[in-house]
């Protein structure tokens, strides 16, 4: 099963991290933005800090998040590529960040 299928209008986004996974169906006109780039992953209380890739559609006041440890690196970069196209395509936003997601989601 995969994480995220990109039809001609919508994305559709499955959590696979939860039990019974739920599928979200998001339009291109819900899409507020969507980021892609590196993220801290902290352990331990906070103590160990991993850095990771990550893909994030922000979309009607939530978060659907997509993390490299979860679908592989060769899968997350599929992912990436594919929404880039799809947010050109339908003038969506998109950004890469570089850091933890409080100091980029600058919205």
């Amino acid at each position: 099963m995969e994480y995220l299928y990109i039809e001609e209008t919508e994305l559709i986004y499955t959590d696979l991290s939860e039990p019974n996974p739920p599928t979200v169906n998001l339009a291109y006109s819900s899409i507020n933005t969507i980021f892609y780039g590196i993220r801290t992953r902290k352990f331990l209380f906070d103590l160990i800090k991993i850095p990771e890739r990550h893909l994030t559609i922000r979309a009607n006041g939530r978060d659907y998040r997509i993390l490299q440890h979860n679908a592989g690196k060769e899968k997350l970069e599929e992912y990436i590529e594919a929404v880039k196209a799809f947010a050109h395509k339908h003038r969506v936003t998109i950004r890469e960040t570089t850091g933890d997601s409080d100091e980029d989601y600058r919205l």
